[in-house]
């Protein structure tokens, strides 16, 4: 059975125009919710417990590969 590295849960996209310092700490604070203020992350992820992580497109590159691959074959029959 084929399995893929780690898929992160419900990525949190900002605009690409954000001010960069808005953007820090937004990442900042999302990161560090879960330890600082578990009483808060609790009330905003209380069916995910893995809190939230800094990712980067290699992240990414298996869900990516997945849907070029489906893409490529195009409609099944």
């Amino acid at each position: 059975v084929w399995t893929s590295g780690l898929l992160r849960y419900g990525p949190h996209a900002v605009r690409s125009d954000l001010d960069p310092e808005a953007k820090r700490r937004l990442a900042v604070f999302l990161t560090n919710l879960k330890s600082t203020t578990p009483d808060i992350y609790d009330l905003l992820e209380s069916k995910h417990s893995g809190g939230f992580a800094t990712v980067a497109p290699k992240d990414y590159e298996m869900a990516a590969a997945i849907v070029r691959f489906v893409s490529d074959r195009g409609p099944q029959q």
